[in-house]
């Protein structure tokens, strides 16, 4: 808890860590052959490190893996369940990640990305702390001494400023904005879709339209600072996964929404449907006009 405490973190593995589960949910997923003496020790830092990233005033960038989040909403395990631990319920996930969700959503310290399957760096945990070092984990640990768990804290002043500006510069910094339109494609489909309303529903086509240009905008800059030999190829990689990744969550935002509009038109042809809206609705026009300003590089 204390190498957290009030710092900058960057931290990079495939689930969001423990110190991101309310306690209440930690300790009831603690088994019978758990002991009793240490379960109070381990409440009470379970305590201080989820205070601790919810209310201090430092940034936390938090990249994690999709399949892994998927794997934790089927079965409700993570690389972190140890010995002692049983898998957690479908409602302790759903409260979980419905909190990690709220706050990234609304606590402006807190950033939660997320990493393609096939990314370069997907199954490596590494842990950013300011003033202290770069913590490497190993995945899939039981986190039982005897078995070889070790952790390495990472010191080296090179190895620690370049992972920084990597994950600033490279995975965060480069598609922010990309990332934010992405987010706001999400909400207005869900809510299309859950309440059925047309009105959010034809807004979604003209935002999708708009990050498909400003994912090949995103992708040029990144091809000029190549050539001018700014950052390298592994970098380069995992740059494009992100950028794609984010073109296929609106394009599967774009299909749901223009399915929604074709049912109350009686239009069954999906790419006639989608052109014509593009070349002939005025409304279209300028909505996309709108968010090209608004997620303007």
């Amino acid at each position: 808890a204390d190498i957290e405490a009030d710092r900058t973190a960057l931290i990079l593995r495939p689930t969001p860590p423990f110190n991101t589960i309310p306690p209440e949910i930690c300790e009831a997923a603690l088994t019978r052959d758990f002991p009793a003496d240490v379960r109070g020790t381990l409440r009470a830092i379970q305590d201080r490190r989820f205070s601790n990233l919810h209310n201090k005033r430092k940034q936390t960038h938090m990249t994690v893996k999709r399949g892994a989040l998927r794997h934790l909403a089927l079965t409700g395990t993570t690389p972190d369940h140890f010995w002692g631990m049983r898998p957690f319920t479908p409602q302790e996930r759903v409260r979980w990640l419905e909190r990690l969700l709220g706050e990234h959503l609304t606590n402006p310290f807190f950033h939660l990305h997320i990493l393609r399957d096939d990314s370069v760096v997907s199954d490596l945990e590494f842990s950013w702390y300011e003033g202290v070092g770069l913590l490497n984990v190993p995945g899939n640990s039981t986190y039982d001494l005897a078995a070889g768990h070790a952790e390495a804290l990472i010191t080296n002043p090179t190895v620690v400023n370049r992972f920084h500006d990597f994950y600033l510069k490279q995975l965060v910094m480069s598609s922010c904005y990309a990332e934010s339109a992405v987010s706001e494609i999400l909400h207005i489909t869900i809510e299309a879709f859950l309440s059925g309303d047309m009105s959010r529903a034809v807004d979604v086509e003209p935002l999708e339209e708009a990050i498909d240009d400003l994912c090949d905008e995103i992708e040029k800059r990144q091809v000029e600072r190549l050539r001018h030999r700014q950052g390298n190829i592994t970098q380069n990689f995992v740059f494009s996964d992100l950028i794609t990744n984010l073109e296929r969550i609106s394009d599967h935002c774009s299909n749901i929404a223009l399915a929604q509009l074709r049912l109350e038109t009686g239009e069954f042809d999906t790419h006639s449907y989608e052109d014509k809206l593009i070349k002939t609705d005025e409304y279209f026009r300028q909505k996309y006009v709108a968010f090209r300003k608004e997620y303007a590089l």
